[in-house]
């Protein structure tokens, strides 16, 4: 089976040899660190310099429940991560919100096509992220087996 993969990904060149490198990377991992490694490494070349993402396992239909109780791996500066995630500014971040109801992907330019139907709190979320330079990217929305479980990745564009 490993042959015939390899030889797959071979017949794809460079970037198949990378995604091969990858997943094997992924699969030897023993910590979620060694994961989370690869795949801001792997994403950076493609623009995407700053990731967040999140895990909540008790999610209602009005909250993504505790900052205490989520997984939150980040790759954005300290002062970015305390404030949006510790400070709780993400329960009102317009892509947060799109997380809550959909599943797949969605460009950033959703937010501003939202621009006159965004609440106060929401708008504040939006100009602190363009203090911080959060301006551009797109966030992931996993499916989820679970009603209560809920999971999504933010890929920041430079």
């Amino acid at each position: 089976m490993t042959a015939m993969l390899k030889g797959m990904f071979n017949e794809a060149g460079a970037q198949g040899a990378m995604l091969l490198d990858d997943a094997e990377e992924i699969s030897n991992a023993s910590a979620v660190d060694d994961v989370w490694n690869v795949l801001t490494r792997r994403l950076k070349p493609l623009g995407f310099d700053r990731l967040l993402y999140g895990l909540t396992q008790f999610r209602s239909d009005r909250s993504f429940g505790s900052p205490d109780d989520l997984m939150v791996l980040s790759s954005h500066d300290d002062a970015y991560t305390k404030r949006f995630v510790g400070d709780g500014l993400f329960f009102h971040a317009p892509m947060a919100q799109w997380t809550r109801e959909h599943t797949g992907a969605c460009s950033w330019g959703w937010v501003e096509q939202r621009q006159g139907q965004l609440s106060p709190q929401e708008l504040k979320v939006v100009e602190f992220n363009q203090k911080m330079n959060v301006c551009a990217g797109y966030t992931i929305s996993f499916p989820s087996e679970s009603r209560r479980a809920k999971a999504a990745l933010s890929l920041t564009a430079r």
